[in-house]
């Protein structure tokens, strides 16, 4: 493959990749970050909040990736909004 721009002209070798092992299911879900309440302090989840906060009281204090996984494990999805 060649992608060339007008003035560079860059070559990428094809290379094959084989993955062995276990594979991961739910990686976010494992991640260890901030809770559900700091992230919704973020200025990109600000329109959120509010109805996050006034749903999922229960858990506001938890680690996002593990809150997510639990709700999408007991098929909720209203806190989608904040992954995509």
């Amino acid at each position: 493959m060649a992608i060339t721009p007008p003035d560079l002209k860059q070559d990428f070798s094809e290379i094959k990749l084989e993955f062995t092992g276990i594979p991961y299911q739910y990686v976010f879900g494992l991640k260890k970050n901030k809770s559900v309440a700091e992230t919704l302090q973020h200025p990109r989840y600000k329109q959120f909040a509010s109805e996050v906060k006034g749903r999922y009281r229960n858990i506001l204090d938890n680690p996002l990736g593990t809150a997510i996984l639990r709700l999408k494990q007991s098929e909720e999805i209203a806190l989608s909004i904040l992954v995509g």
